[in-house]
């Protein structure tokens, strides 16, 4: 299954990180946030 953000697709799970990156920052946690933004650049990274 793709997540689709606007014109890109993207695999499942980069779709699951950026959902919780959003979530952690509307939950103002600014150490979720800072987890999870470096998990998603690392697995955009390797598409």
């Amino acid at each position: 299954m793709l997540f689709r953000s606007q014109a890109y697709e993207y695999p499942n799970e980069v779709g699951q990180s950026m959902k919780e990156l959003a979530e952690s920052v509307t939950n103002l946690d600014p150490d979720e946030t800072n987890r999870l933004a470096e998990l998603l650049i690392s697995q955009l990274a390797q598409e």
